[in-house]
């Protein structure tokens, strides 16, 4: 069929057939002679194959070329199998384009009016790495105009202003020679190593003692912020002789430890210097007071007659306050030392707040109050601690500020624990 019909309703052969009469002979006897030819083709199969004579083999020749031509079912589909054919044929070539292995069709184009396409590969090094095609502004700066990144597999063809450069990116970009070879020239220059930066950037290791006037005494490692602030890594602790272990970072570290730090050079030397300076001098998140003289954090007898422990939640303690001035008063103290709420990463200050929302919570459902008060003051105790302190219409000290410690109100044991049940239930 495609022998016989082919090209017979194309464009070129309408605008012959239509452009001049002369033209009509060649063209009917092109078609005259693929018939002839598809025809001698088909007979000379049936006469092979089944051994039938010339005259006959010709009837069913001709009568099968014309099922051929007309049948619409074998038009559709010798048209998908020559479309299948031409595009096995042509997949090599666009995958090589794809990936960048091969120009595209429309560089040679733009040959004629003295423009390129070149490729460049960001080098992992490149200050052009990680930034915008929008901050790197090519356009304006070099008068060049990024078409495709070739990423690994992925093609980003025309990217958007918001698209990042990434190492080992391949950028096909569109320029004049001259500006082609100012935007090579400018990406060679911010590829390149400075000998400064490689000195500095040698990673060290050092060891210091915990001694009497360190900051480190009795200081918790995630309190110190030392990776954030140093950029520095502490690596291994060793105590009372034995053998380097892990640190731990809700540990208090102790005098005569041993600390091994890694970093950068300046940086652990710095570091390493700072380690005795007065607290007051180190921009970290230090607790103001000592662990040893807070009575959340030794649960002493002083803690005890002031409230009673109800619960630990996800990074707390809730206590019932034993003045109960103000009905069902609670205080929510951090399991840790920590002296003030900005001193928490933001996941542990969220889950904190969300502890205090809990038993206000609670509180509201068990003791149904107006309105419950917040205070955090913490000016004599560095522990952060909330007081909850219900208040009721026509109640004490309603519509102004809960005293800390009124002395007024005592309850029997048996009532503390109604208290305490009530909040607990609802927690």
């Amino acid at each position: 069929r495609a022998i016989v019909v082919k090209k017979n309703h194309s464009i070129e052969f309408t605008t012959l057939w239509n452009d001049s009469h002369v033209n009509r002979g060649p063209l009917v006897s092109t078609i005259v002679f693929r018939v002839v030819l598809a025809i001698s083709f088909v007979t000379f199969i049936i006469a092979n194959l089944f051994e039938a004579s010339i005259g006959i083999a010709l009837g069913i020749a001709v009568l099968a070329v014309l099922a051929m031509v007309y049948s619409r079912r074998l038009k559709r589909h010798s048209i998908f199998l020559e479309r299948r054919f031409i595009q096995n044929l042509r997949y090599r070539d666009l995958q090589a384009e794809y990936m960048g292995e091969k120009k595209p069709a429309y560089a040679g184009r733009l040959l004629s009016q003295d423009i390129h396409l070149t490729d460049y590969e960001v080098p992992g090094e490149s200050a052009w790495a990680g930034r915008t095609l929008k901050e790197l502004n090519l356009g304006r700066k070099y008068d060049v105009h990024v078409v495709s990144i070739l990423r690994g597999m992925k093609r980003i063809n025309i990217p958007g202003a918001e698209e990042r450069i990434f190492p080992m990116d391949k950028i096909q970009v569109i320029g004049t020679d001259e500006q082609l070879n100012l935007f090579s020239r400018e990406m060679e220059s911010v590829s390149s190593l400075d000998n400064g930066a490689i000195e500095n950037s040698t990673m060290v290791l050092k060891q210091f003692v915990v001694d009497a006037g360190s900051i480190f005494r009795h200081h918790k490692l995630r309190d110190l912020g030392i990776r954030e602030q140093y950029r520095c890594l502490i690596v291994g602790v060793e105590r009372d002789g034995n053998s380097l272990m892990s640190p731990d970072v809700n540990a208090p570290f102790e005098e005569g430890d041993v600390v091994w730090v890694v970093g950068e050079n300046d940086n652990v030397h710095q570091l390493v210097n700072q380690k005795n300076e007065k607290v007051d001098n180190i921009k970290v998140s230090i607790m103001k007071s000592d662990p040893k003289e807070c009575l959340y954090c030794q649960n002493n007898d002083t803690l005890h007659s002031l409230m009673i422990e109800i619960a630990q939640l996800s990074v707390s303690r809730v206590f019932l306050f034993k003045e109960q001035t103000y009905r069902g008063r609670c205080l929510v103290a951090y399991k840790d030392h920590v002296n003030d709420l900005f001193e928490l990463s933001d996941e542990d200050r969220n889950a904190f707040m969300a502890d205090v929302a809990r038993v206000t919570r609670a509180m509201d459902k068990a003791f149904h109050p107006e309105k419950i008060n917040y205070g955090a003051y913490s000016d004599k105790l560095s522990h952060l601690h909330f007081h909850l302190a219900p208040k009721y219409v026509d109640g004490p000290d309603y519509g102004n500020t809960f005293q800390m410690n009124p002395g007024k109100v005592y309850l029997s044991e048996e009532e503390y624990q109604q208290l305490i049940d009530a909040v607990k239930a609802h927690l």
